[in-house]
């Protein structure tokens, strides 16, 4: 359960981990679309069915705000990069795999891993694992960019 009192209310939900982490990143966003997904709900705890009915609205505006400014801040190898980790999904993924992607040899990709990790769009959790610091921004890197040139 996720409690919403520092917005004043009372709210709460318990299904659906994806739509919850949307939400998330909308509160982040600093925008009001999260305002109207707690308007919509009529009954607290919310329910999966008020939280899906919402999830248009907030992935438009994550898209929108949230997700643009990050995405705007890179350079195109960066993009590059990113599209082809999106490729294999939320991840964690192995660097060796996205260099695959790539077509490009592993150890070559240490400096754009550096500076994604300066910028700080991925890190690494563990030994040989990168992973997108914001959930959702590898579906963001696909509607963003819908076909991946090796």
């Amino acid at each position: 359960q996720i409690n919403r009192r520092m917005k004043g209310t009372e709210k709460f939900w318990r299904e659906g981990a994806e739509p919850q982490l949307q939400l998330c990143c909308d509160q982040l966003s600093e925008t009001d679309s999260l305002k109207g997904f707690w308007n919509r709900a009529a009954t607290s705890p919310i329910t999966l069915e008020t939280v899906n009915d919402a999830t248009p609205t907030v992935v438009e505006r994550l898209d929108q705000n949230f997700f643009r400014v990050r995405y705007d801040r890179l350079t195109p190898a960066e993009t590059r990069f990113l599209r082809a980790m999106a490729e294999h999904g939320a991840g964690p993924h192995r660097t060796g795999d996205i260099a695959d992607t790539l077509g490009v040899k592993v150890t070559s990709q240490g400096p754009m891993r550096a500076r994604l990790i300066n910028k700080g769009m991925i890190y690494s959790p563990a030994y040989g694992d990168l992973a997108f610091t914001v959930p959702l921004f590898d579906q963001f890197m696909i509607r963003a960019l819908p076909s991946f040139v090796r």
